[in-house]
């Protein structure tokens, strides 16, 4: 088992998750969600066009069958990444929803959940209800980053102070323009580093462990990746 802070990037698939189920402490899934013919959450990272019909709860349920702990005792921690493709204002109620009945259905505590979205006015719901919510950052090209440095760094501090997330999840290659950039929230008695989260699955979790991120207590999750033939 590798340790806590290292996760299993893009499980698509019920026989991805068996396959290292006994290998990663948490897993990142990828969701959209669709209202017809009935609201539910689709798996796949991209879309109705490429889906293969298998439902987030068909994943829950797999993994409720197979042992593995979504939840119980009273340090509760997440153990699922859901990056919502798709959270909009329009589908935001209508998800939580969902969500809330899969969570009842299959026993697993809010906090158990990590919900992603670059949507993040929509998150603040999903973070009143319990869930880990964190902002998507988006792919800045390194001249982005050079020439609209400070605007950048002001929008995320405003998506901070908005109150609607727990965490800003980001691409590896963004990490030192992260940290440099100092982010920080106020948690009623005194200012706190935003907690992060970030993706390196080009390099598997042995090379991601020598990475400084692992060794950064600000960084909560680092996303990995496995060969494989996977969707």
């Amino acid at each position: 088992m590798y340790p806590s802070k290292i996760w299993l990037h893009r499980v698509d698939e019920i026989q991805k998750f068996m396959d290292f189920k006994d290998k990663y402490a948490g897993f990142e899934i990828d969701v959209y969600f669709l209202e017809s013919p009935t609201p539910y959450f689709d798996v796949g990272h991209d879309g109705e066009k490429s889906s293969i019909n298998l439902k987030l709860e068909d994943m829950f349920e797999a993994m409720q069958n197979s042992g593995f702990s979504l939840g119980g005792g009273n340090d509760i921690k997440p153990r699922i990444w859901l990056d919502f493709k798709n959270l909009s204002p329009e589908n935001a109620e209508n998800a939580l929803q969902v969500l809330n009945t899969l969570c009842d259905t299959y026993h697993i505590p809010h906090s158990a959940l990590i919900i992603e979205s670059s949507e993040y006015k929509s998150l603040g719901i999903f973070k009143k209800e319990g869930y880990w919510s964190s902002y998507y950052v988006p792919y800045y090209s390194k001249a982005e980053l050079k020439e609209q440095k400070s605007e950048i760094i002001q929008g995320l501090k405003h998506i901070i102070e908005s109150g609607n997330i727990n965490s800003l999840s980001f691409p590896y290659y963004l990490y030192d323009f992260i940290k440099n950039a100092s982010l920080r929230y106020f948690d009623n008695i005194e200012w706190l580093d935003i907690p992060l989260l970030t993706w390196n699955e080009g390099h598997n979790g042995y090379e991601n462990m020598q990475s400084k991120a692992f060794f950064d207590p600000q960084i909560k999750v680092i996303l990995v990746g496995e060969k494989g033939n996977y969707r």
